[in-house]
């Protein structure tokens, strides 16, 4: 597992993290415009995992009261497999120790993302039917913590 560098998203890196969400990371990403929009938002947690200077994958998030619902988790695929959401993870759950509960979707066929957050403590809570297109999909709700 490779050590990575976590910090605040800025504006120049939107570029950065379209092209992963693009090319790498989902079938329908998100575009620069929205990661921009949700980086002026006052209650955003923006984070990237650098190696090098490359950025490696990013989380978006945001915190209403005592909880967090995660917005998108992306990994470049050149380093997948290397602990970069599992880091991006635990940096969010630092940064946010008041937290009673963090949310996620995730599609329903992405076992290996589904994998790795019920290995983080995340439970499978409940699905939203036709959550996502591109193809159209159902999400999985998971949570991890207690509300």
């Amino acid at each position: 597992m490779l050590i990575f560098n976590i910090e605040n998203i800025t504006a120049l890196d939107i570029p950065v993290l379209a092209e992963i969400e693009r090319e790498e990371s989902m079938l329908c990403g998100w575009s620069e415009n929205s990661l921009l929009s949700e980086l002026k938002k006052e209650n955003a947690i923006m984070l990237k995992a650098t190696d090098g200077g490359v950025i490696c994958g990013f989380i978006t998030a945001e915190k209403v009261l005592d909880e967090v619902n995660i917005n998108n988790v992306a990994v470049n695929a050149q380093f997948r497999r290397n602990g970069v959401a599992t880091a991006l993870l635990k940096e969010l759950e630092a940064q946010t120790p008041d937290v009673k509960f963090y949310l996620l979707e995730v599609r329903e066929s992405n076992a290996p993302a589904i994998s790795l957050y019920t290995s983080l403590g995340f439970e499978i809570a409940g699905k939203r039917k036709n959550f996502y297109y591109n193809p159209p999909e159902d999400a999985l709700i998971m949570i991890k913590g207690y509300w």
